[in-house]
């Protein structure tokens, strides 16, 4: 999830632009390195992911399920904020990951919690875009998760009928990788949904019934 601060994006709305903020250019400002702070924070939350992935494999299930499902999981929202990261900085826009206390804490409740909720943290974004830019950085993260479940599928569909493991692993991955998806188009508040639908009606409907298409799929046993 990409997000801006709130109030300047409620009313950078109406003058078709996004301004995030002062733009800093020059120096290490577009380098790709993670700061310190930055690493700090993904370790933070790559910790609480892994947790929660392997509470949803279940905490009694086979070890080789268990490590797998809660790798891909990790992998699967990592790379969703990543590529909001690179998708950004590409743009000239400064762009770090961070920890969101009540995210966080919600995201450390569903380790023992039924209910699970992912969100740990977000990447945060300073700059001045217009909306076509910002609408593609937020796209970027669904359209990853979208990217993997097409390598999970022809992945299982590679996959000997004797590694049930890997298949049962595989179909975990495009089953996480749809929810992520789908989650975050939702048109809501800071989701990347919002803003990829308030840049392009077309292409938000498109990714979104994609996404719950693939969701209703997997749910239903449907996918190969």
């Amino acid at each position: 999830m990409a997000k801006p601060p709130a109030k300047r994006w409620g009313e950078a709305v109406k003058e078709r632009r996004v301004e995030y903020g002062p733009i800093k250019r020059g120096g290490g400002f577009h380098s790709a390195r993670l700061t310190s702070t930055e690493a700090k924070h993904f370790a933070l939350a790559s910790l609480l992911v892994l947790l929660v992935g392997l509470s949803l494999a279940g905490w009694r299930s086979d070890i080789r399920i268990m490590l797998g499902t809660a790798v891909i999981f990790l992998a699967s929202f990592m790379l969703h904020e990543v590529a909001h990261r690179i998708a950004a900085r590409r743009r000239g826009l400064w762009a770090e990951f961070r920890l969101e206390p009540y995210g966080a804490l919600l995201t450390a409740i569903s380790v023992v919690s039924p209910l699970k909720i992912i969100a740990p943290g977000a990447v945060f974004i300073i700059g001045s875009a217009s909306l076509d830019v910002i609408g593609k950085v937020a796209l970027s993260g669904p359209l990853t998760n979208l990217i993997l479940i097409g390598v999970f599928c022809l992945a299982r569909l590679l996959t000997p009928p004797n590694l049930y493991l890997l298949d049962l692993i595989l179909g975990y991955g495009i089953y996480v990788n749809a929810i992520i998806a789908v989650f975050n188009l939702l048109p809501f508040s800071a989701l990347d949904g919002r803003k990829v639908l308030i840049w392009s009606k077309r292409a938000w409907l498109l990714l979104f019934a994609l996404s719950f298409a693939i969701l209703l799929a997997a749910v239903g046993g449907v996918l190969p």
